[in-house]
């Protein structure tokens, strides 16, 4: 157990400041389109790059939440399952608008179908997966008692 709470501890180092450097990227993105195109509306290929970057934020920041917990040696508590769940809900969105995009530009229509039906899948496995800690957080829970 100690050797995950170390990996996690340094995992959540890492994604911090993979987090950091995100937020940075998309704040860049933004004033390199504002600088670019003073006055104009942004085209629907940045507007996408934008939303997909906020998706990325918001994976990143659930998935630090994730190893913070397992960092403290939680790994099998209820807000893991919650975290889990919600990085799911962020994948779904992530495909609807990849959907979206694809729909409204025909010509990337067949090579976004793959990519949408791989997030939905990986969306699924974390539904999945949520289940399976929400089980293991019960279990937890009746070891904790029972001691």
């Amino acid at each position: 157990m100690q050797k995950i709470q170390k990996l996690s501890g340094t995992l959540y180092k890492v994604s911090t400041i993979l987090l950091v450097l995100a937020v940075f990227g998309v704040a860049f993105g933004i004033l390199v389109q504002i600088v670019d195109l003073p006055g104009k509306l942004p085209g629907p290929t940045y507007a996408f790059q934008l939303i997909s970057g906020l998706f990325s934020l918001a994976l990143l920041w659930v998935l630090r939440q994730i190893l913070g917990y397992m960092a403290q040696g939680q790994p099998f508590g209820s807000q893991v399952a919650n975290n889990l769940s919600a990085l799911a809900w962020i994948r779904i969105g992530l495909s609807a608008v990849e959907l979206l995009v694809a729909l409204c530009f025909a010509d990337r229509l067949t090579t976004s179908l793959g990519a949408i039906l791989s997030e939905c899948l990986v969306a699924a496995m974390l539904f999945l997966l949520s289940l399976v800690f929400r089980y293991g957080a019960a279990l937890q829970q009746q070891a904790d008692e029972t001691l």
